[in-house]
């Protein structure tokens, strides 16, 4: 598999270098991306009361995009957390796959969109607290 992606700086020594070696090893070893989707995920955030409340959120920055491979594991993902989670009594519920993007790099540098809409620093917090005070 062809390794295709910016690096994070040019200090090797970089923590955030040094993070990409698994994916730089999955990239190298694992099937072709023509047959096999190799993408990572930012996060995933869990609400634990009751049976919980889960959400599923990539950041992108310098107002990237998602690849094409994202975007078919992002529809792939939502179906299957709608039937799986959300199926489970007790008030389970998935919360949906979410995009943030800054225009650089954080709130001090530029603007934030939330799946396309811009938003502040605040509401972005109230969104991605799913209620939990």
């Amino acid at each position: 598999m062809t390794i295709r992606r910016k690096y994070h700086c040019d200090n090797p020594d970089c923590p955030h270098e040094k993070q990409k070696k698994m994916s730089d090893w999955v990239r190298k070893n694992l099937p072709d991306g023509q047959k096999f989707y190799v993408t990572d995920l930012d996060f995933v955030l869990y609400d634990p009361k009751g049976c919980g409340k889960i959400m599923l959120v990539e950041v992108k920055t310098y107002n990237g995009e998602l690849t094409g491979a994202q975007k078919t594991i992002k529809r792939k993902m939502v179906r299957f957390f709608e039937q799986g989670f959300n199926s489970y009594p007790n008030g389970c519920k998935f919360l949906g796959f979410h995009v943030i993007r800054f225009e650089r790099d954080s709130f001090i540098s530029g603007k934030c969109f939330l799946d396309d809409k811009e938003v502040t620093e605040k509401e972005l917090i109230e969104f991605l607290s799913m209620g939990v005070k």
